[in-house]
């Protein structure tokens, strides 16, 4: 049954009691500006003509279960950060007074026993007021002792109040800590709502979700996950060997991920809160027990390695063939393959599917999307097609290659013929891309040729160069011809008319007879045949953009039959 009650903190913190902050909760993580909220509101009350009191907030408990004659203890389910600022708040003073010990008499031994430990509490664990989570049990502990918590955020909340206590009223003269303590345990009100130990924790669960505290889709989770875990010792388990693990490979990634294994089935699920938690809570059921949650709790730690291999395989590489094809696809901005590839890598990881077959299928994708973009159509159908290879693919090494393909074989995949008339005509080169994808298309084709000694693609000087350059000078017009201005708009950044470059500054807008002697000598093999040309006109840029859109159909390569043309 629920209590409800205005409370100070003198009456919470009464008698042999201790309020544990459940580990699934969010370590201690105020910063200054709340800090500094709560400072000026305690001494607004400091301050005070007349003695008045202060509302700082809700406190919400659940009573816990515990031994005959032990501590009286609680679940703190919302209001830990308040309550945990409050009690480093009260060590500050508790060591001001300490180094002032002939003023202050026993002021720090008062506030020890009174507000921050259980004197005679029998069982060592249970000797703190309150016990914060296990990540944040280390400097905590050691602040109660009378330590500095260190570089923790625990240690600078200790730090900024120690330098706020050298204020002075407002006569000038130093803090009364005595006055200071009461203000804080006697005059701030709070609303104290406690649980039951038999509560439905959705309820709970409930309560803290609709506080107003700043939860994304991954916190929801995490508290509901381990609010539904009954047995304190499974709950401890579970979270430092799947939870925590994964909360620290993901970071902020923690909502994506959850994200995407929720639409492993082919689904198509909003990037919204709510809809990712609702997911996740049906897809453990409403009742299930400490096993399945835990069970569920492994596989989402197992898969947020997959996920990791997925989204940024070049922090989390196990596989290097498949890195690079992944990192490849990223760079063509295809997001919407990215759960697709993490159930495949776990496939793979599992023996289900072999290494090889997995590069096939990113190759295939690869020129799927390759084709498409350069025949003119968009990604914004590609969510709906990933989403259907995920229904219909069959992850198994007999058939994942050829299942996968025939899926693709569904939509738009340009053949050799339309795709060699788009690339040679196509604008490849667009400024201030959000994906360099002319870049892209450059690099594959360089390292096609094979030399031993490519130069490297990513240093400081190389660059991409219009050999017709994007502003005509009058030499440049009369060596296209009467038609120049129709030439340079539609040639200009066609793939026959860029490539790489260490050289950019020193040919600029140059004719080409100028450019000729930097393209001859370039270690770039993309400029070997350029040597032998007098001119450069619309005739050898159509040229050399229809040989190097025949290469380019055989690195992106389309499995035959023939694809249809559905979209």
């Amino acid at each position: 049954m629920e209590e409800v009650r205005q409370a100070k903190l003198r009456s919470m913190l009464a008698g042999v009691v201790q309020y544990r902050i459940p580990l699934f909760q969010r370590t201690y993580d105020w910063g200054e500006s709340q800090w500094a909220r709560l400072w000026d509101d305690i001494l607004a009350i400091y301050e005070a003509d007349e003695p008045r009191t202060h509302f700082v907030g809700s406190v919400v408990t659940q009573r816990m279960p515990g031994a005959a004659g032990g501590a009286t203890k609680f679940s703190v389910i919302d209001g830990q950060q308040r309550m945990t600022t409050l009690m480093i708040l009260l060590c500050a003073i508790r060591d001001r007074a300490q180094r002032e010990s002939d003023r202050w008499g026993n002021l720090p031994d008062a506030i020890q026993k009174q507000y921050l430990i259980n004197e005679f509490a029998d069982v060592p664990d249970e000797r703190d007021k309150l016990a914060p989570t296990i990540r944040d049990a280390a400097p905590f502990r050691a602040m109660i002792d009378g330590d500095m918590p260190g570089e923790t955020r625990i240690g600078a909340a200790r730090r900024y109040f120690s330098r706020a206590l050298n204020a002075s009223d407002a006569n000038g003269a130093p803090l009364d800590l005595r006055n200071l303590v009461n203000c804080i345990a006697a005059r701030l009100d709070m609303v104290s709502i406690t649980l039951d130990r038999n509560d439905n924790p959705n309820r709970i669960f409930e309560s803290l979700n609709n506080t107003g505290l700043t939860l994304d889709a991954a916190d929801l989770i995490r508290n509901y996950l381990f609010m539904n875990i009954r047995d304190p010792r499974k709950q401890d388990a579970a979270y430092e060997k799947h939870w925590f693990p994964m909360q620290e490979k993901l970071h902020w990634r923690q909502p994506h991920f959850f994200w995407r294994y929720l639409m492993m089935d082919g689904s198509l699920v909003k990037w919204e809160r709510e809809v990712i938690f609702d997911g996740v809570r049906n897809l453990i059921g409403p009742d299930a027990g400490d096993d399945a949650i835990i069970n569920a709790l492994k596989e989402f730690h197992e898969f947020s390695a997959y996920y990791l291999e997925a989204v940024w395989p070049r922090e989390h590489r196990t596989n290097r063939a498949i890195s690079e094809r992944i990192t490849r696809l990223h760079q063509w901005g295809v997001d919407a393959a990215n759960t697709f590839l993490m159930k495949a890598i776990s496939h793979v990881h599992r023996g289900h599917i072999g290494a090889n077959k997995l590069e096939t299928v990113i190759e295939m994708i690869e020129s799927f999307i390759v084709r498409r973009h350069v025949t003119g159509f968009t990604q914004s159908g590609l969510r709906n097609i990933f989403a259907r290879m995920l229904r219909e693919a069959d992850f198994n090494e007999k058939s994942f290659v050829e299942s996968s393909l025939n899926v693709l074989r569904n939509y738009r995949w340009a053949n050799d013929h339309d795709f060699i008339q788009g690339f040679s005509r196509r604008e490849l080169y667009v400024p201030n891309a959000r994906y360099p994808r002319a870049w892209l298309i450059l690099s594959r084709l360089e390292r096609s040729f094979g030399s031993k000694e490519t130069p490297d693609l990513n240093g400081e000087k190389v660059s991409i160069e219009h050999i017709m350059p994007q502003a005509l000078t009058n030499e440049w017009r009369d060596a296209l011809g009467p038609n120049s201005v129709e030439i340079h708009a539609r040639l200009l950044h066609t793939l026959g008319n860029i490539t790489f470059t260490g050289y950019n500054s020193e040919m600029s807008n140059k004719p080409f007879r100028e450019k000729k002697p930097f393209l001859a000598e370039s270690s770039f093999a993309l400029n070997s045949s350029l040597k032998n040309l007098d001119e450069w006109n619309a005739e050898t840029i159509e040229q050399r953009g229809r040989e190097l859109a025949e290469r380019a159909a055989a690195i992106w390569r389309r499995p035959n039959p023939p694809v249809t043309t559905e979209n």
